[in-house]
């Protein structure tokens, strides 16, 4: 803090950010760096939030990221916030509709962005999670008269080489509605199935609705603690949100008819 006075009172407002920086004093971060009015400042407040741990889950975080990023016109980072946002969207409540509103609020940035390739590169990726996400939400709303669609939603999925890491709805979302589903009209040996072959069910099907089904097979309970006991060991690399890589290739007929419809 004293080596942060030092710069400020010098004018060097880049070290005195960088030294509380140092410091982890957030509040102190955020209104220094909104105070120096520099266009660094506000890059480095911004980096600086976003390597906090859920910082997707803190309002004021987001609102900071938000407005410093979007004081300097940086497109790409605004759009990939978007992009984490929609993700921890599903993976910490669920909230399908929300996810596809800050994709498409992401999808506006990637238009801004000056840089061809990056743009170009930044579409493909958000037109692809845009499909995947409107083509889960439409099986999960037909599931009632329908699995076919859900169905087709986790083969395609699955078929995908980065359909596990990179796309923010994975295959396991749609296989835990389809078990849900299976447990409402009581074709527990499906869901079953379905549990059986899944990678770290339990981290996707709730306790009790394994249990329930277990119960209806006649399965020994024991296996139930086995698996949350191998899910809990696993390598939480395979959870890791995607590098950047997602969404090469080209879009196919049915990827662009969807997007179509969304004006996209």
């Amino acid at each position: 803090r004293l080596a942060s006075k030092l710069f400020a009172k010098a004018g060097d407002k880049i070290s005195s950010l960088t030294s509380l920086i140092n410091t982890q004093d957030t509040k102190t971060i955020v209104a220094f760096a909104k105070a120096a009015k520099s266009g660094q400042a506000y890059e480095m407040a911004a980096a600086y939030l976003q390597s906090l741990p859920d910082w997707t889950q803190e309002e004021q975080h987001i609102s900071s990221i938000l407005f410093f990023l979007g004081k300097v016109g940086n497109y790409s980072d605004l759009a990939q916030v978007h992009e984490a946002l929609a993700r921890a969207c599903i993976d910490e409540s669920e909230h399908y509709e929300k996810s596809l509103d800050l994709l498409t609020q992401g999808a506006s940035y990637v238009e801004k962005i000056d840089d061809v390739h990056q743009r170009a590169t930044l579409r493909r990726r958000f037109q692809r999670q845009l499909y995947s996400v409107t083509k889960f939400l439409r099986a999960k709303k037909s599931l009632k008269q329908s699995t076919e669609p859900m169905e087709v939603f986790c083969a395609e999925a699955a078929s995908r080489e980065d359909g596990s890491t990179g796309n923010i709805v994975r295959v396991e979302h749609g296989i835990k509605d389809l078990v849900l589903h299976y447990v409402s009209v009581h074709r527990y040996r499906d869901a079953f199935d379905l549990i059986h072959a899944m990678d770290h069910p339990s981290t996707y099907i709730p306790r009790n609705i394994m249990e329930q089904v277990w119960t209806a097979c006649n399965r020994d309970p024991r296996e139930i603690a086995a698996i949350i006991a191998e899910d809990e060991n696993r390598d939480d690399s395979i959870f890791a949100p995607d590098d950047g890589k997602l969404g090469g290739g080209i879009i196919t007929d049915e990827e662009r008819s969807v997007l179509s419809g969304m004006g996209l």
